[in-house]
């Protein structure tokens, strides 16, 4: 708050309808909670009153009322309500334009939020509108150092990218990623790890390009393949050297083993896997789920590679480790089906190679958790009894059906 409000926060009441900040709080863990039980119009309204008693209790700028429309608007957003989202948001604005002026940096900043309806809307370019105008305020007040503004739009300038990608303009989201990475470089080595995000981010802007112009011929020039290798070699080292083995490290292993690939590089690909992936997956031990999803990703990409380098027993080595390490995450769920499909990965390569005394324990094994959490008259089941019946591969299972087995809860009858 700037002087002219300091008066405004002094008289501002404890309590509003009988409830204090806390109690509204507590209203706003409840709208969570409804939210998983699916129950959206009444989490809305549980969001609602939490903000309208925040907002009267404490003020539109202050952090917590942030936070709890913050929540409210990715919700909001989840469920296709953008009406709503929006509603919020600009009333939000107006609240900071009212209590702080239009070029203060908590206005800007409310400003920008604003683009993240636009872009759920795929509204690119008010997106754009909202987005840089806000960025380009908060560079023009602040009177602070390089590294205050660079933090301050940083969020911003990600968007920006997002927005111009998602239109279309890859070459204006490749300015926003670099002018990122040139900044970040020049506050320093404390900003090395913030530098390894961009160019992962940067690495997957080239790739999704190039996707792109598979489908739109005529679009522009590509990056150079070097290019990509350069930035994901640059970023792997700088998360290691920093301690950084998050999701964008494991995720820039995987789009750098992809790429060697894709290139036919294989000595880069035999050395990548033996002096920087198998030495991260022996001590990475993820808890959360994205690095899980990450982790186990990697893991099955590295397996499929060793068995195209015909390194059978490290690739089988490595399948069993990766079996080992999702039943250790105690699995529900998702995590089944990720078992299940592991196990049948795993059998189809050993019957391949004539391996069926390995094979057999595997198949029986998936039958077991098939039958537990697949309808009676999935293909899996057929196809799993005729494999250990004939012992051979039965091919009426395509990949997709593997690699994408089905939530019991829907219809799974093909």
């Amino acid at each position: 708050m700037n002087e002219a409000n300091q008066n405004d926060v002094s008289v501002r009441p404890e309590f509003y309808n009988g409830q204090d900040v806390n109690g509204f709080l507590t209203v706003s863990q409840n709208a969570q909670t409804l939210v998983k039980q699916g129950n959206y119009l009444g989490a809305k309204l549980a969001f609602i009153e939490a903000l309208e008693g925040l907002e009267v209790l404490l003020g539109a700028p202050n952090k917590i009322v942030i936070d709890v429309l913050l929540d409210f608007v990715h919700v909001a957003i989840e469920n296709e309500d953008f009406d709503g989202a929006m509603e919020r948001l600009r009333r939000s604005y107006t609240d900071h334009q009212e209590m702080l002026g239009d070029k203060d940096k908590k206005t800007l900043l409310s400003l920008g939020r604003l683009g993240l309806v636009y872009d759920a809307e795929k509204k690119y370019g008010q997106a754009l509108k909202v987005l840089s105008t806000a960025r380009d305020g908060l560079r023009a007040a602040c009177e602070t150092s390089p590294e205050d503004i660079f933090n301050l739009t940083v969020d911003l300038s990600i968007r920006i990218s997002y927005a111009h990608q998602n239109s279309g303009d890859f070459e204006a989201a490749e300015k926003e990623v670099c002018d990122l990475i040139r900044q970040a470089e020049g506050l320093g080595d404390a900003y090395r790890e913030k530098v390894a995000y961009y160019k992962h981010l940067l690495a997957h802007l080239y790739i999704n390009e190039d996707r792109q112009r598979k489908r739109h011929l005529w679009s522009g020039a590509a990056a150079p393949r070097q290019r990509v290798e350069k930035i994901l070699l640059e970023a792997i080292h700088d998360f290691a050297v920093t301690f950084s083995e998050g999701t964008a490290y494991l995720c820039s292993l995987e789009q750098l083993r992809m790429y060697y690939e894709i290139t036919g590089e294989v000595h880069k690909l035999s050395a990548l896997i033996a002096e920087k992936i198998e030495p991260s997956l022996s001590v990475i031990r993820p808890t959360d789920d994205p690095r899980i999803e990450l982790y186990l990703g990697l893991m099955k990409g590295t397996v499929y590679s060793l068995w195209r380098l015909r390194e059978y027993e490290k690739a089988d080595w490595w399948m069993c480790q990766r079996q080992q390490q999702i039943e250790n995450l105690n699995m529900n769920g998702d995590w089944s089906f990720e078992a299940l499909y592991n196990l049948m990965e795993h059998a189809k390569n050993y019957l391949d190679r004539g391996m069926t005394q390995l094979a057999e324990p595997m198949l029986e094994k998936a039958q077991r958790i098939a039958r537990q959490i697949l309808p009676p008259d999935h293909s899996v089941h057929k196809t799993i009894a005729e494999s250990i019946a004939n012992k051979s591969w039965t091919y009426r299972t395509c990949k997709c059906s593997l690699s994408n087995l089905p939530d019991p809860r829907l219809d799974t009858t093909r």
